[in-house]
């Protein structure tokens, strides 16, 4: 069963350059990407238009999953209505390699695990769905991720680069002396749990900044624009209701002096 999970997944997973082209193609069409983030009881979503809209990423709630990282049958309605709301043409799912090593732990067994639960069909063993409706029960069966709809397996693109091994197969990394600043390492939250720092809307931010560069930095530059008119007319504001407090006079100045050093 492990064999066949690997090689369906296999089938569905393409290219970073492929996936970015297939939304260059979709954008016309209001194609979108839905960036997962995988933990163990929850799935973190944030669904991206093409940047050229000069829209950023929109944090989705997230998905719970069930004891052991189950995916239920919930889980997959929910994906699958989100998926065609929003004409989602593929995933950028977060691949959270331990950040000292750079290689595969616990957290991308996870993923793995998850994609593969993705994978499989939603009806029972004996070909039945219970009692649904025909609808709920075509979206239940429905391939979530499918050739049609591949997904990335996405890496930090500044993560440290990872150290290369010598003629006998040793690593630097695991000679380095730890840092003397620490007295304390904990494997079960510095590498089982990798994935719980970051969010989706950064996996989706970091997959644009690689491949759409100058799209990337035109929005970073319009939210800075925009963050500065903000604070530009707070500070107005600020000044506004500190000048008013001074004519009337009483604690209202000391107030209004207070939130105009706030801003």
């Amino acid at each position: 069963m492990a064999q066949a999970g690997n090689s369906k997944l296999l089938q569905v997973l393409t290219s970073p350059s492929k996936l970015a082209s297939r939304l260059d193609w979709r954008k016309l069409n209001e194609g979108s990407i839905l960036s997962l983030n995988i933990h163990k009881d929850r799935i973190g979503l944030a669904l991206a238009s093409h940047p050229s809209y000069g829209q950023g990423p929109y944090t989705l709630e997230s998905i719970p999953l069930a004891r052991k990282s189950k995916v239920t049958e919930e889980c997959k309605i929910t994906l699958s209505n989100i998926i065609e709301q929003h004409k989602v043409c593929g995933f950028v799912v977060s691949w959270p390699l331990q950040p000292d090593s750079q290689r595969m732990g616990a957290a991308c067994g996870r993923v793995l695990h998850t994609l593969e639960q993705l994978l499989a069909s939603s009806e029972n063993d004996d070909g039945r769905t219970g009692n649904k409706t025909e609808a709920t029960r075509t979206k239940a069966t429905t391939p979530l991720i499918s050739v049609n709809r591949p997904c990335v397996l996405w890496k930090d693109s500044q993560a440290k680069p990872v150290d290369e091994s010598d003629a006998f197969g040793r690593l630097e990394a695991y000679a380095k002396v730890p840092s003397s600043d620490r007295t304390v390492h904990i494997a079960s939250i510095e590498q089982y749990n990798t994935d719980n720092a970051t969010v989706a809307s950064e996996v989706w931010n970091d997959f644009m900044r690689v491949h759409w560069p100058e799209l990337h930095r035109e929005q970073e530059h319009q939210e800075f624009v925009a963050s500065r008119q903000k604070h530009n007319t707070l500070l107005t504001q600020s000044a506004a209701i500190a000048a008013v407090a001074v004519k009337r006079g009483g604690s209202s100045a000391d107030d209004a002096n207070y939130i105009q050093a706030a801003v």
